[in-house]
């Protein structure tokens, strides 16, 4: 990410002190092998499609319909903030640790 101009490496070092401990290792060695060094994709859109990204933390736990449920149900605020809440009980009643979420919602008008 470095070579190709995506962080400087004060950005990296930063990144790197301010993970968990027990994340630091898996940055080094995963995160190079996921991230693609160039993404481009298109997509035909129609008003009132929804574009849903979520990390690990979420996708896990709730299923895909469940997640456009919520989100058609009760709008894209109120869909992502009745998510959060139920991914991070299923993480704590599963693992006995708030697992890290990050979720984005655009409806296209």
């Amino acid at each position: 990410m470095i070579e190709d101009g995506y962080i400087t490496r004060d950005e990296y070092e930063g990144y790197i002190n301010q993970m968990h401990e027990r994340m630091r290792s898996c940055f080094d060695s995963f995160l190079p092998e996921v991230v693609p060094n160039n993404v481009i994709e298109q997509y035909a859109v129609r008003q009132g499609d929804i574009f849903f990204m979520c990390c690990d933390g979420l996708s896990d736990w709730i299923t895909p319909n469940y997640i456009l449920a919520a989100l058609t149900e009760n709008g894209i605020k109120n869909g992502i903030d009745k998510l959060i809440p139920q991914a991070k009980g299923m993480s704590l009643a599963s693992l006995n640790y708030f697992d890290d979420i990050t979720a984005v919602a655009v409806q296209c008008c």
